[in-house]
């Protein structure tokens, strides 16, 4: 059975090697949190160059919650290499994204007609969520809230909170963006505390000119705090009363 071990310092001989060679050869903006360099990773287990065994617990910050290696995924990964591996959608569709959307609306809540759109990061979801609502609307204000992270493209590094490091250097954002304060879970009277901001922007701006509004379910920057299902269920009705795009960025939650 895998278990933790370690048999050199941290990081290794080897991984300082390679440390090297990142830096003569990688773009300095790329950083990572470990100083360790990966050669596999088993179940929940990743071991390093210099034979060092640890516990995941990154996942590859999320998107490995079936482990490394599960036999199953093996298998099918293996069956579609034997067919292709990247035609384009765009260009070639295929039969198994279509599966995956099709399951992927099956186990989506609600009573409504829903469709899937596959892309390569949170960042370029909420984007293209955004784009959506823009043209939908054609509105262009749109409001998030704080300690949002949304990704690091343009539009949406205008709709992260932090300045400092996603933002620093990197202005003027994206115009049109206005925050609320997070609607915390933790706080009993959230509703009382979290609606009044939410109106008195309303009135400020105009609903007719609020493309939509952005909110995580989740604030993984905020300190993986949950949002107040209260005020959740005010902002879908406030959203539906103006025609307002309410656009849920699930990115911590587990489901994209």
């Amino acid at each position: 059975m895998t278990s933790i071990k370690i048999n050199t310092d941290i990081p290794g001989p080897k991984c300082r090697k390679l440390a090297e060679r990142r830096m003569a050869s990688v773009a300095n903006a790329h950083g990572s949190v470990s100083p360790i360099y990966v050669s596999k990773a088993e179940g929940c287990y990743i071991t390093d160059v210099d034979g060092n065994i640890f516990l995941d617990f990154a996942g590859g910050i999320g998107s490995m919650n079936s482990g490394h290696g599960h036999p199953k995924i093996l298998e099918k990964v293996k069956n579609q290499l034997e067919h292709y591996l990247h035609v384009c959608f765009t260009v070639s569709p295929y039969e198994p994204y279509i599966l995956l959307a099709e399951e992927l609306n099956r186990i989506t809540p609600g009573n409504f007609k829903k469709k899937t759109l596959l892309v390569n990061s949170g960042a370029e979801a909420v984007e293209n969520a955004i784009k959506v609502a823009r043209c939908y609307t054609n509105r262009s204000r749109i409001v998030v809230f704080e300690s949002a992270f949304h990704g690091r493209t343009f539009m949406t590094m205008s709709l992260t909170h932090k300045e400092n490091p996603y933002k620093k250097g990197f202005g003027p954002l994206m115009p049109d963006v206005y925050r609320l304060p997070f609607p915390y879970e933790k706080i009993s009277d959230g509703i009382d505390k979290f609606t009044p901001p939410l109106y008195k922007l309303l009135d400020e701006l105009s609903p007719d000119t609020i493309g939509a509004i952005v909110i995580e379910l989740v604030a993984g920057e905020g300190g993986f705090m949950p949002a107040h299902p209260t005020f959740i269920h005010e902002l879908r009705r406030v959203c539906t009363e103006h025609g307002i795009v309410l656009v849920i960025d699930e990115v911590q939650t587990g489901f994209g």
